[in-house]
């Protein structure tokens, strides 16, 4: 299992690096999964020969299932790590979507159609960590009244806590003089289908 440590503490290498705000959004987790993956499909095709070529041997069965079980464990690190660097870096709708479609997050309604200061409507969730209470991103949909069927928002993006009650506009200049941040704002916008699919679906039928 020499070839698993040496993949693991590549990855906590780069796991490091989560730590340092010029280099966290340049991380792939990705690219973490893949290799474990990777390791993992190898430890499958090692049981399915010995399943296939050594079956009349005494230890095959028991070996074979010890690779089985070692790649289900790699496969399930795979998303573990792939998912905990997701959660350290800024919102993205399609990153938010892998962690709710393996089971990381909860995504909940917080208020619907709430009249803003800027005169539309704003609809917003809670993306939060599994069975927790914490929230790690908000997603907030305007409407321009109080009665547009949900599909119709004129926008719709991600925010952290600490930029829940910021306006668009007010983290459009806090970002003016970084281009990466502004770079990081146009990544947060939701689109469809993935605002139905994670989203716009949990309000009331309008």
């Amino acid at each position: 299992m020499a070839e698993r440590a040496g993949i693991e503490r590549r990855i906590r290498d780069q796991q490091k690096k989560l730590q340092d705000p010029e280099r966290r959004e340049y991380l792939s987790p990705l690219d973490w999964e893949d290799m474990l993956t990777q390791h993992a499909k190898k430890l499958e095709t090692l049981a399915e020969e010995i399943q296939r070529n050594h079956s009349t041997d005494a230890n095959a069965a028991a070996l074979s299932s010890a690779y089985l079980e070692e790649a289900k464990a790699v496969t399930k690190l795979a998303r573990e790590v792939r998912s905990e660097g997701y959660k350290q870096q800024l919102p993205k709708v399609s990153n938010i979507a892998y962690l709710w479609k393996q089971g990381f997050v909860d995504i909940n309604l917080v208020s619907s159609r709430v009249l803003t200061k800027a005169g539309d409507y704003l609809t917003e969730y809670a993306v939060r960590e599994k069975n927790k209470p914490d929230v790690l991103w908000y997603a907030h949909f305007h409407y321009p009244a109080v009665d547009t069927p949900t599909a119709q928002h004129n926008f719709g993006h991600l925010k952290r806590p600490q930029e829940r009650f910021q306006t668009r506009k007010q983290l459009i200049e806090d970002a003016h003089e970084n281009n990466r941040a502004v770079v990081n704002l146009d990544k947060a916008v939701i689109k469809p289908p993935l605002d139905q699919a994670l989203f716009l679906k949990l309000e009331p039928n309008r």
